[in-house]
């Protein structure tokens, strides 16, 4: 079952279901057939590490010439399978981050390693590999999803076929259906949302760097996108979430990290970091660490 060279050799038109053994099996055969310039095989896959960075810095200047520094030494890793959830803030430095390590912009200095490939070195590969989606980004107004869709699978190569079968799957998953064909321009905040999240899982990339997915949806929006997060991770991909509800995180993090100045401050399961506030409360360990030096704080990283 687990190998990826055996089972159905047919051109399925639809999207396999992964609930049953048999769907498991003919979904990774029809996913193999989707442009992915370092997919590996199901063994080395389940072993490898997705994100590696050390020591990133980001500096940027401001307009009276001072130095800001957004980012400072964060060294963080993404495991195959894993959920991580980046937690802090406003202006803690979450944001500029996550935009580094989806290559979106680049680090001042440090290391960063993407399936293994430095980013400064293979930028266009590792773009491939990553699906990026912030709460303000931005669509074009006079396209509908289902365009989007289109076009961001051709940019990334994709077949016409493949790129009908897999956006019909992300229509159904996250309740596009009834608005996928009217312009983003008359679309509500939840419904942007959505298509957003669509359009960055088009090319079936293995890492998921999510910034507050969830803002602005209503409760069964939000759902949806958890479950699809969830799902991600058991496919063998990797997702990084920030996100200020601490609920979320809760529901589909298997490890999480605080993030204060720039700096991770902290890192480890839910559990660990629990036994860490006074409270046993996720925000209370907040304010602790608001008031001490970060040089004071271990290391708690699982």
């Amino acid at each position: 079952m687990g190998n990826r060279s055996a089972g159905n050799t047919g051109n399925a038109r639809a999207v396999p279901d992964r609930h049953t053994a048999a769907g498991t099996v003919a979904y990774a055969h029809w996913e193999r057939r989707l442009p992915h310039p370092m997919k590996l095989s199901h063994r080395a896959r389940s072993e490898q590490l997705l994100i590696e960075a050390r020591g990133l810095r980001r500096l940027f200047t401001a307009t009276t010439g001072r130095e800001i520094i957004a980012v400072n030494g964060v060294d963080i890793e993404l495991n195959a399978g894993e959920i991580l959830g980046i937690l802090g803030p406003n202006g803690a430095g979450k944001t500029t981050l996550l935009r580094m390590l989806a290559g979106i912009i680049s680090p001042t200095s440090g290391e960063l390693k993407i399936l293994g490939r430095n980013l400064t070195q293979h930028r266009r590969d590792v773009r491939r590999a990553v699906g990026f989606v912030s709460s303000n980004t931005h669509l074009y107004g006079r396209l509908t999803p289902r365009e989007h869709l289109v076009m961001f699978g051709q940019l990334f190569g994709m077949s016409a076929s493949d790129i009908r079968v897999r956006a019909e799957e992300l229509i159904e998953r996250l309740g596009l259906a009834s608005f996928v064909d009217r312009r983003v321009e008359h679309l509500a905040t939840g419904q942007i949302q959505r298509a957003s999240l669509a359009r960055a899982l088009i090319h079936a990339p293995r890492i998921l760097i999510l910034d507050e997915p969830t803002a602005g949806l209503d409760i069964l929006g939000a759902d949806a996108v958890l479950d699809l997060i969830r799902g991600f991770g058991d496919q063998n991909g990797g997702v990084i979430l920030s996100t200020h509800q601490l609920t979320e995180a809760e529901l589909v993090c298997q490890r999480m990290s605080l993030m204060l100045g720039g700096q991770l401050l902290m890192s480890g399961a839910l559990s660990d970091l629990q036994k860490q506030s006074e409270t046993g409360l996720l925000k209370d360990l907040f304010r602790q660490l608001a008031n001490q030096p970060p040089e004071q704080m271990e290391d708690q990283s699982a």
